[in-house]
């Protein structure tokens, strides 16, 4: 039943790590495709072709939720690095980018020219961003009913806090998925709505500029101005599998 909450950590940081410049950071799509497989480090770090595995497990009960993340040394199947958070669930964020900063501090011990840190991100409700979690976990299904699945999540955050841009470039990549029907003809409207909104409140969301490069590339076919969104995405986030 927690599925979606640790699927959601999992991506927030991927996508943290992905920001420390001089590292190559295996996208979500790929890593995750070893969740639940009974395979060695070894094996994993190969297939992947990587140095470094970052695993862990989350356990959560009422407010608070637990975090262990351990750094590996895949080829050697050796343990570099390991450590337990344990925060209310109202300031998962900030969990998130504390695990994050850790880990990517201690990579850039071992791997020479990474440096930066993950950015700041403003507090966020825990029901919110519960919401969007739930929201990104049906959106990753692909389906047609999970799509309507996440519509849901995405627009019932979204109308608790319209300033909760997360939110607006979910609903971005959910009618941008959905695409024109009978039952919605206006989802490329709505998709190109939702992304320029996302922006207009928090500019630094590579998220968003991913979402309307997207819609500006496929739909509206203008390659020079979605080629701009993509740069800016990849700019804020270099290691943006998506982007």
């Amino acid at each position: 039943s927690q599925e979606y909450f640790v699927d959601g950590i999992t991506e927030a940081l991927i996508a943290d790590l992905a920001r420390t410049r001089g590292l190559r950071v295996i996208s979500r799509t790929s890593s995750m495709y070893y969740k639940g497989q009974k395979k060695s480090m070894p094996d994993i770090a190969a297939e992947l072709g990587v140095d470094l595995l970052v695993e862990g497990s989350v356990a959560r009960s009422g407010n608070r939720v637990r975090v262990t993340a351990q750094l590996i040394d895949g080829p050697r199947d050796e343990h570099i690095w390991a450590r337990t958070y344990d925060h209310k669930v109202d300031d998962v964020l900030a969990l998130q980018s504390q695990i994050a900063t850790a880990i990517a501090g201690e990579v850039r011990g071992v791997v020479p020219g990474a440096s930066g840190q993950s950015p700041s991100r403003r507090a966020v409700d825990p029901a919110l961003y519960e919401l969007y979690l739930r929201g990104r976990h049906a959106w990753n299904k692909r389906t047609p009913e999970a799509m309507q699945e996440a519509r849901r999540f995405f627009q019932e955050a979204v109308d608790k806090d319209p300033n909760f841009a997360l939110a607006h470039a979910g609903l971005a990549d959910t009618y941008h998925l959905m695409g024109p029907s009978a039952d919605m003809p206006d989802a490329p409207a709505k998709a190109r709505a939702a992304a320029e909104r996302a922006i207009q409140l928090d500019e630094t969301l590579a998220e968003a500029h991913t979402s309307l490069a997207r819609l500006l590339h496929r739909t509206a076919r203008d390659v020079d101005r979605a080629d701009i969104e993509y740069r800016r995405a990849l700019e804020l986030n270099p290691g943006y599998a998506t982007a």
